[in-house]
């Protein structure tokens, strides 16, 4: 899915307002507060000032300002998409940290049925991809102990139906993060436009806030993360652990 250009100039004008409440520059503001790094398709999640991708677009709107959202954009569009780079399964896609043995599972739209992915009609096909990605991991990955998520989705009903219950109740909410679409995808609807009514409700909120401490007030819904164990996975697909 390609993202519209305004959600990445909604993701400017905060780090604007960042710029203009800290002394952390524009520079910064841009790197710790947008999706831009990620969604530039840099790997790693070290966010690397000085990786050539992000030196390179830093040089392209510091020449020039005025297409700060031109440059972003082209970008974003000429990337080599990192989710493309992960295990996928429908909706679903993980990846694998072999040094801590844990399992990170991501979620992105690709249901073509025209209804809502997370939907009770669409539930049946989430749970068979997720009994299809787990029974993958079981035969790629069987020395794997731990599951992890990190997203704004956790905060809906709808999405934690779909896991573990033990899972879902480790969930604490994570505050600061502003880097990926683990928080900013609650703007976008499951066509990748802009939420309209949910944009206006954000602007609204960014035109009041008064300190940094109070940024993540702008946003409806938190992030989540939530842990568990590989077995309770197995357990509620009806699978066998390896």
């Amino acid at each position: 899915m390609i993202y519209s250009e305004d959600y990445f100039l909604l993701q400017l004008e905060f780090a604007k307002k960042v710029n203009q409440l800290t002394d952390l520059g524009l520079s910064r503001a841009l790197i710790d507060y947008t999706t831009f790094y990620k969604s530039f398709g840099i790997s790693g999640w070290d966010f690397d000032i000085h990786h050539p991708t992000w030196v390179n677009y830093l040089d392209s709107i510091n020449k020039e300002p005025q297409r700060s959202l031109g440059i972003t954009y082209e970008f974003y569009l000429k990337a080599d998409r990192e989710e493309d780079l992960f295990s996928r399964f429908g909706c679903f896609s993980y990846e694998y940290d072999s040094m801590t043995k844990v399992i990170r599972i991501h979620f992105n739209n690709r249901d073509n049925s025209g209804l809502s992915p997370l939907s009770k009609e669409r539930m049946v096909e989430r749970k068979k991809e997720l009994k299809e990605m787990f029974t993958d991991i079981s035969c790629q990955h069987p020395e794997a102990e731990k599951v992890l998520g990190f997203s704004w989705l956790y905060n809906l009903d709808a999405y934690k139906r779909l896991f573990p219950k033990s899972y879902v109740e480790s969930g604490e909410k994570v505050g600061g993060w502003f880097k990926t679409n683990a928080l900013w995808g609650q703007f976008l609807s499951r066509d990748g436009k802009l939420r309209e009514g949910a944009k206006e409700k954000f602007l609204g909120r960014l035109g009041k806030v008064k300190g940094k401490d109070n940024l993540q007030e702008c946003f409806p819904f938190l992030i989540i993360k939530t842990e568990g164990e590989l077995a309770a996975f197995f357990e509620n697909l009806g699978l066998k652990s390896s």
